[in-house]
């Protein structure tokens, strides 16, 4: 539909991952990193489980951009 709609393939990204707890509770990883005051020699995904949380995982995503006259746009 992208290549239709006049799009380019741009890449694929880095797979990427959200904490989760229980079955309705899910937040990004951005909102559970590793903050100054917490030990540097235990890993950010150490602490989270010991708070009660798990991650899960995506694929990555296809990035594709469309280039109209002299803008882009992603």
């Amino acid at each position: 539909m992208y290549y239709k709609l006049g799009f380019s393939f741009s890449h694929k990204t880095r797979p990427n991952y959200w904490y989760f707890r229980g079955s309705k509770k899910r937040m990004v990883r951005f909102s559970k990193i590793k903050i100054s005051d917490e030990p540097k020699h235990i890993s950010e995904w150490r602490l989270r489980q010991d708070e009660g949380w798990n991650r899960v995982w995506d694929c990555g995503n296809l990035k594709f951009i469309k280039i109209l006259g002299e803008k882009s746009y992603v």
